[in-house]
């Protein structure tokens, strides 16, 4: 998984290190799980608030944000989405 890129800044990279570390203790099961089911054994975890994009008015907006972010300047050159 691609987590970091060249030209981020470090406050990015860090918060990155930490999601890494976040998910591969998820992966090694060292995640408490969680039931969303009565009665059932742990089949969920919950993500920490931190590591999500926020759903708010402009839930969209964030999303397309943390996935492209020159997405304003750069929405009509092909090679900028697929990658």
């Amino acid at each position: 998984m691609r987590l970091q890129r060249v030209d981020q800044p470090s406050e990015t990279t860090e918060r990155l290190k930490e999601l890494a570390r976040w998910i591969s203790q998820v992966g090694e099961g060292k995640m408490q799980g969680i039931s969303i089911l009565e009665d059932g054994e742990p089949n969920c975890v919950k993500i920490p608030h931190e590591f999500l994009i926020q759903n708010d008015a402009d839930g969209l907006q964030n999303l397309i944000a943390a996935l492209y972010r020159n997405f304003g300047t750069k929405h009509r050159d092909w090679l900028y989405i697929h990658e």
